[in-house]
């Protein structure tokens, strides 16, 4: 996947791979809204192309997902 297969706003929902990521989804809900595509190199601390997700359970939380390499969660 790269970042030209999401638009803002979209709909995605997610799966923990990790205990972290389990929590997370538990915690906010499996259903995320797309808030920003990032791409490599745009900020320092981004290492990867990336996206910004928000929680459509509480529309408060955010998350970063890596879509090279993410430890923690994996799209459905």
């Amino acid at each position: 996947m790269n970042l030209d297969s999401f638009s803002i706003d979209q709909r995605i929902k997610l799966q923990g791979k990790s205990p972290r990521g389990e929590n997370r989804i538990m915690e906010h809900g499996d259903m995320w809204r797309v808030k920003n595509k990032w791409v490599k190199g745009y900020f320092p601390w981004i290492e990867e192309d990336s996206i910004l997700l928000e929680s459509l359970t509480d529309r408060v939380t955010s998350s970063w997902l890596n879509l090279i390499v993410d430890n923690d969660l994996k799209l459905i």
